[in-house]
């Protein structure tokens, strides 16, 4: 074990006695891995510290508004359906080209 990782160990032993990660958000409950496995591999550590820093890239925001969309669709009638239905569609849109135009940079 490095010196580094003994003093990275001491703190967060030291932190737990202290109780200082009894009131986290979300303590106890499982861990949602699904954004970051979904991401591809080479991009997950750079979506990982955007997340932590509170910037999500512009398609997991699709994916939000996307989903958001869908529930509203599902409730509403008449013309504001159709309203829903447009921007459902745009996103959609959006989020296809943003995919391809990464799988197209992929690529080379």
């Amino acid at each position: 074990m490095s010196a580094l990782t003994r003093i990275a160990e001491n703190r967060i032993q030291e932190a737990m006695e202290r109780g200082e990660f009894e009131s986290l958000e979300g303590r106890g409950q499982p861990l949602n891995l699904e954004d970051y496995f979904s991401a591809p591999p080479a991009w997950r550590a750079a979506y990982a510290l955007m997340k932590q820093a509170g910037f999500l890239p512009r398609e997991v925001e699709l994916l939000q508004e996307i989903a958001a969309l869908r529930e509203q669709l599902a409730a509403a009638e008449g013309s504001l359906r159709s309203q829903i239905l447009r921007k459902l569609t745009d996103q959609s849109l959006e989020l296809n080209l943003l995919l391809e135009r990464q799988q197209r940079w992929r690529r080379g």
